[in-house]
Order: structure tokens, then C-alpha cells, then sequence
């Protein structure tokens, strides 16, 4: 797997012409295979991320290589939507966190879905899809149930209080 980052680097003496123009400089980090967050990784903007690789941190992150070549024509098994759900949720979740939006962050955040999945790095990635899809759908289902609960109760107190005041 491999990071990427553009900072933009301080001119100086050493430095190349590209950088005492202030120039972008594109950085390339290959942290080693199920290294945690590096202090790297929680300077990379996801959005950044995105952009500078025009493709989402999800298609990396899971091993999909092939995933720039994909077209919806060629997409038979629906990876474009899937990466997109899982990018979404993990996103989500930072936000839902207070985490900043980093690569670190979803890093923090996958691992410990795939802890809880017991997701394996030998997995297939169609396997590693379908069990990361599955386990979205139940959180949000458990969300939709927590919302609705929450409105039902309030409602039933609302009632209460309403026949409270007419009584």
C-alpha cells in the first residue's frame, strides 16, 4: 500500500529548483504491510486524498488495484457502489467520532471494524467487501432503530405531559 502525500516544501539551500519555487512535490510513503497510523497518515486529508489519487483511500486501503480502471460498464460485481458505501460509512463514523479527517483516522476507525468483523488480510476482497457491507448495514440499521426509539420516547413523554396539563 502505498501513501501519498504533496507538502509543499521550504526552499533552502540543499534544496532542488522545484522546491525554491514552492512548488508541489509528490512524497511517496510506503509504510510497511499492517502498520498502524503513522504521524504521516494524520497529516493526509481524506478529500486530499482523493483528489491527489483520483480514486477513494476505501479502494487502496482494501487492496483494489484495479480499482482506476473500473467503468460502470466493467464494474459486473459492484465494487464502484460498495467502495463507495464503505468510504461513506467510515467517514461517517470519523465525523460521528470528532476525529479529524485524515487517513490516520480512517485507519483507526477501519481497524477496529475489521477487529469486530474478524476480517482477515488474506480475505478476498469481493469476502472483505460483502462482510464490510453486511456489518454497515446492521450499524445502520441499529442506528435507525436508537432514532426511532428515541423519538417514540420522547413522543410518549410529550403525550404525558400533554394529558398532564389537560387532567
Amino acid at each position: 500500500m502505498t501513501d501519498v502525500v504533496s507538502p509543499i516544501v521550504q526552499p533552502s539551500e540543499a534544496a532542488p529548483a522545484e522546491a525554491k519555487e514552492n512548488k508541489h512535490i509528490d512524497v511517496v510513503i510506503a509504510p510497511e504491510k499492517g502498520e498502524a497510523s503513522s504521524d504521516i497518515d494524520n497529516l493526509i486529508p481524506l478529500d486530499r486524498y482523493l483528489e491527489d489519487n483520483k480514486k477513494p483511500y476505501t479502494a487502496d486501503y482494501l487492496g483494489i488495484f484495479f480499482y482506476p480502471a473500473l467503468t460502470k460498464e466493467l464494474d459486473v460485481n459492484g465494487i464502484l457502489p460498495a467502495v463507495q458505501e464503505i468510504e461513506d460509512y467510515i467517514s461517517q463514523e470519523i465525523i460521528d467520532r470528532r476525529l479529524t479527517n485524515t487517513v490516520g483516522s480512517y485507519k483507526e476507525v477501519m481497524e477496529k471494524v475489521k477487529k469486530e468483523i474478524e476480517m482477515s488480510e488474506n480475505e478476498k476482497i469481493e469476502s472483505k467487501i460483502d462482510r464490510l457491507k453486511l456489518y454497515i448495514s446492521l450499524m445502520n440499521e441499529q442506528k435507525n432503530k436508537r432514532k426511532i426509539d428515541a423519538y417514540l420516547d420522547k413522543t410518549a413523554i410529550d403525550l404525558k405531559s400533554m394529558f398532564e396539563r389537560a387532567g
